[in-house]
């Protein structure tokens, strides 16, 4: 996994942050989103092949990186 992604994704109004870890298999992430407000869980799968791209909008959208 990359060094980049390792750890924990916060929105920019900390309402929301992303968990992202590599599978098993390697052929894509879990991406678990949790809402602070809802209180709610959801999980994603991402492939690898449009993996590059989520990045570029995480980071677009101002969201912070945590490496814990």
């Amino acid at each position: 996994m990359d060094i980049r992604i390792k750890g924990t994704w916060y929105s920019p109004d900390k309402r929301r942050s992303l968990k992202i870890t590599d599978t098993a298999l390697g052929s894509y992430y879990n991406v678990k989103e949790y809402n602070k407000v809802s209180k709610q869980t959801q999980e994603v799968k991402v492939g690898k092949e449009g993996f590059d791209q989520f990045l570029e909008e995480l980071v677009r959208n101002n969201w912070r990186h945590s490496t814990r």
